[in-house]
Order: structure tokens, then C-alpha cells, then sequence
């Protein structure tokens, strides 16, 4: 399924991180925006920035226990050696350009192998009811946005 998302993103990135010129200048906006602004907040202010390596979990391990070997699931460590060249390591998993689908998925699979069985992450809903309506319609949403701290948020986010 990410793999599915992310090449249905492909010529959206294409447009919007295309290299731009401002005043005779020419900015490689791509790079720029993948090394030094774009990142994820996890639980626990955890912040990955995406132009970075995965860094290890809290638990000082860079799998949990249940996804460290990948080796007997043939699709997806076929998938993920396709862009990785080594399956038990995070280096070598920063993003050097968002725009390209192999950079993003060098980030995206160890991120999300490393951090999915968060708990956090599988009871905090980031959106509300009407948001995900609005998603769901391909139509903008407003806030307000969860920033992990939706558990503190009384009512504020009915889905949970």
C-alpha cells in the first residue's frame, strides 16, 4: 500500500518540487526542502527529518523484535532491497530528493518497519470525523490538527 500511495504522488511532487528561479537565481527546491525542512513528529517529540537517516527506536533497536528478519517475506524484502542494500541497518535510508520515488521509499519503508508497532501510533487519530470526510472527497481540510497530542484533546476528535 505505500508503494501504491507514493507512485500516486509522483506527479505532484514532480510539480511542486521542481527547481525554481527568483530573481535570476536558481534554487534546487527538491533538495533544499528534503535535506533541511521536511520531517515527521512521532510520538514522544520524536522528529525525523527525512534528508536523515532513520534513527534507531527508543528501545535502542532499529526493528522490533517481530520485524528485524524480513528475509522469509519475499515480497517485501524484495521490495525493500531494491532500495536499500542492507535490510538490518538504518544507514543509508536519508532521502537526498523527496521527487524521487526510490529516495522516498530508501526513507519511508525502515520509518515505517522501525516505528509501526507503535502503540501511540495505532490509537492516536491525527483527524477528525469530518476531516477524513473531506479526504476521503479529495477536498481541503482546515484545522484544528492533532500533533500527538490528540489523547489530551477532550472531545475534540470523537473518532478515537
Amino acid at each position: 500500500m505505500g508503494m501504491d500511495e507514493q507512485i500516486s504522488l509522483q506527479s505532484y511532487l514532480d510539480m511542486a518540487l521542481k527547481p525554481t528561479v527568483i530573481l535570476g537565481i536558481s534554487f534546487d527546491v527538491d533538495a533544499i526542502f528534503t535535506q533541511r525542512f521536511m520531517c515527521l513528529l512521532l510520538p514522544k517529540n520524536e522528529l525525523l527529518f527525512t534528508g536523515k537517516d532513520v534513527i534507531r527506536r527508543e528501545d535502542g533497536q532499529n526493528f522490533p523484535s517481530t520485524l528485524m528478519d524480513i528475509s522469509s517475506h519475499d515480497a517485501a524484502y524484495k521490495m525493500y532491497t531494491s532500495v536499500l542494500k542492507d535490510v538490518n541497518s538504518l544507514t543509508g535510508t536519508a532521502a537526498v530528493r523527496w521527487s524521487r520515488l526510490n529516495d522516498r521509499m530508501r526513507f519511508v519503508m525502515p520509518m515505517m518497519r522501525s516505528r509501526q508497532n507503535h502503540l501511540k501510533l495505532q490509537t492516536c487519530h491525527q483527524f477528525s470525523k469530518s476531516q477524513i470526510s473531506a479526504l476521503d472527497m479529495f477536498k481541503p481540510i482546515e484545522g484544528p490538527f492533532c500533533l500527538l497530542d490528540c489523547c489530551k484533546k477532550n472531545g475534540e476528535y470523537p473518532n478515537k
